[in-house]
């Protein structure tokens, strides 16, 4: 009998991989820095792989919109939190937003 793996949990690991992908590019200096780049090329190329396996179960448009939304999100925090990117109030609440479309998007999902 074959299992097939938890979208939602490779999912989960794509979106990881992808922030880990974006904090290195921020690291690699405009690839200056080549040991940066290359971890950074590690991480994007990971985090497709799952995503291709993810689009086998659940819809392309939803898969990517909560990959991107929770991505985006996750990045703006580890910018401001570790990479001491500045985050208006503003900012804040519009990140937010993207948050609450990528839960909604989440609850209205078929199960699978």
């Amino acid at each position: 009998m074959t299992t097939t793996p938890n979208p939602w949990l490779i999912l989960g690991c794509a979106i990881i991989l992808e922030v880990a992908g974006t904090t290195f590019l921020k690291l690699s200096d405009g690839f200056r820095n080549v040991g940066a780049s290359a971890i950074m090329a590690v991480f994007y190329a990971a985090s497709f792989f799952c995503v291709s396996i993810v689009i086998r179960q659940l819809s392309m448009g939803m898969a990517y919109a909560i990959w991107a939304g929770v991505g985006t999100v996750l990045i703006a925090l580890v910018g401001h939190t570790i990479l001491g990117d500045r985050l208006t109030p503003t900012q804040g609440i519009f990140i937010l937003m993207v948050a609450i479309g990528v839960a909604g998007l989440k609850l209205s999902a078929p199960s699978s």
